[in-house]
């Protein structure tokens, strides 16, 4: 809710507070639409500092309203009584409640007049500061909701965890509307617990509070690359989040690197996603101003991703010159994967997963639709233990010429006659995701000379994706060739068969062409 929502101005240029009463609501007041109240003053700055006491209790009595069952009679007094002309002060209190407030004073006279600002938390959690901008109307309304309060039952809530493991365990449905792909499967879980769980876990869902979720920020990018990574574990033995947050000596002779910007923003969509999830169930209405802080956060990230596709003479270093790597295209290979898995991607724009998880059978014969003529095509798909990062992914790519002239359909046809199922049968996973390989290429290309950060196994598919766009390849072959989603939520929700004429397809493929020079496979 803007300012410009809540807030409103007369002729004479007087300030008033307006909110809006639910429909649902409207009965129990009387049929009005909204509510306005006059907030005594022609300057925006103290509009809106008086307007935002009124906001927040408002906005707190609809919600719990709304979770309710029945409207009560009492209830309806509560609002009409916090937003009347006439005040009164009411000193009762009590001890339940009590508990739960704490009174921010700069003296320590009794006097409402000395008194700067009130700040308590309420049923729900919620920490919230009345600052109207008068001592006394502050003194009345803090008394006038704490009286309110008395009869109250408080709320129940479920922890962070129980949620975290609820959503998780919805997320998993497969075929289940919003459900995660395999990709997120395999991460999500471990970003939302490994640091927020972490932290929170043990909270109420309920009490979670704008403050909580600007502190995860805060220890959101004080996080060290890899700090999760069982591979980089040994590095940060000792080391928690607050040593990382206070920038503690151990910290410093770490000299590690933060994550980037886009990483965050990453973690912070999915924090978010889990507690907009989470705020739907009845008794975590709270969680609004909580989302609010991550969404702003979010909001301020402006961040490009700086990777991209090698440049002409850097595809030349890696594929056909005698670089100073131990081994390389001109010296000859004795890994076939560290031979294949490059130049698979260069010319499938396929991703690393995708290429080490196929199997011989996924090189296939595929017939055209628009003739007779029969292409050799990779089945990407996720049969048998094979994962894919979307349900999307699932496709057949055309086997670009400069692939089999390298000898790629013998290499499969040997391996057959050897009993093999695995087109790279030493392709050993690291954390799922074939880390060791990617760790290979970084190795390889470094020696090579190609030392750029912005580069790694990932540029091929940059190089791919860059090429099709470069030649104003249709929207829908590029999909069909990537993975990619549809922008067009048309194309997306009826065109759902993912097939293609591969004889297009394989028009689009032959067209790739690098200016290099490729030899062939010797075992």
């Amino acid at each position: 809710m803007g300012a410009t929502t809540y807030m409103c101005k007369n002729r004479h240029g007087t300030y008033y507070a307006r909110f809006i009463i639910p429909k649902m609501l409207r009965e129990h007041f009387k049929n009005k639409n909204e509510i306005r109240r006059s907030l005594q003053t022609d300057s925006r700055k103290l509009a809106v500092k008086r307007a935002r006491a009124y906001r927040v209790e408002f906005e707190n009595i609809i919600d719990k309203l709304m979770s309710k069952n029945e409207i009560t009679e009492r209830a309806r007094l509560i609002v009409e009584d916090l937003f009347s002309d006439k005040t009164k002060a009411q000193n009762d209190t009590t001890d339940r409640f009590a508990e739960q407030m704490q009174i921010d004073r700069k003296t320590q006279s009794g006097n409402t007049s000395k008194i700067n600002y009130i700040t308590f938390v309420d049923l729900n959690g919620l920490t919230t500061t009345i600052d109207t901008g008068s001592p006394e109307k502050d003194a009345e309304i803090y008394n006038r909701i704490k009286s309110a309060a008395a009869t109250q039952p408080l709320p129940t809530s479920k922890t962070v965890s129980e949620y975290l493991d609820e959503y998780i365990a919805a997320k998993s449905v497969q075929g289940k509307k919003g459900g995660w792909g395999n990709g997120a499967l395999r991460q999500n879980p471990n970003k939302l617990k490994s640091v927020f769980g972490s932290i929170f876990g043990n909270k109420p869902a309920a009490a979670l509070t704008r403050d909580d979720i600007e502190h995860y920020i805060k220890i959101a990018y004080a996080i060290p690359k890899n700090f999760s990574n069982p591979d980089h574990a040994k590095k940060f033995v000792g080391i928690t989040l607050d040593m990382l947050l206070n920038n503690a000596p151990e910290v410093v002779t770490l000299g590690y690197d933060a994550r980037c910007a886009g990483t965050v923003k990453g973690d912070l969509k999915i924090i978010m996603a889990f507690l907009k999830w989470t705020r739907k169930r009845k008794d975590v209405e709270s969680l609004k101003t909580a989302i609010n802080a991550i969404s702003t956060e979010i909001s301020d990230i402006d961040y490009e991703s700086k990777k991209r596709g090698f440049t002409e003479s850097e595809l030349t270093t890696i594929f056909v010159d005698d670089n100073a790597a131990p081994d390389n295209y001109a010296k000859g290979f004795k890994n076939p994967i560290h031979f294949w898995l490059p130049l698979i991607a260069l010319y499938t724009g396929a991703r690393l997963a995708e290429i080490c998880q196929l199997h011989l059978s996924d090189i296939k014969a595929v017939k055209a639709l628009s003739s007779d003529a029969e292409h050799w095509c990779f089945d990407i798909n996720d049969d048998d233990d094979k994962k894919l990062k979307t349900k999307q992914s699932r496709r057949q790519i055309p086997i670009h010429k400069n692939l089999i002239d390298a000898g790629l359909l013998d290499f499969a046809d040997n391996l057959r006659s050897e009993g093999q199922i695995k087109l790279f049968t030493d392709a050993a996973r690291a954390s799922d995701q074939f880390g060791s390989q990617s760790q290979w290429f970084g190795i390889y290309s470094g020696k090579a000379g190609i030392t750029d950060k912005a580069t790694s196994f990932h540029s091929f598919r940059h190089n791919f994706c860059g090429h099709l766009s470069a030649h104003h390849t249709p929207e829908d072959l590029v999909i069909a060739l990537t993975g990619h989603q549809y922008n067009s939520l048309a194309k997306s929700t009826y065109d759902r068969s993912g097939k293609r004429d591969v004889g297009k397809l394989a028009e689009v493929i032959d067209s790739i062409d690098y200016g290099l020079i490729h030899p062939k496979w010797e075992k």
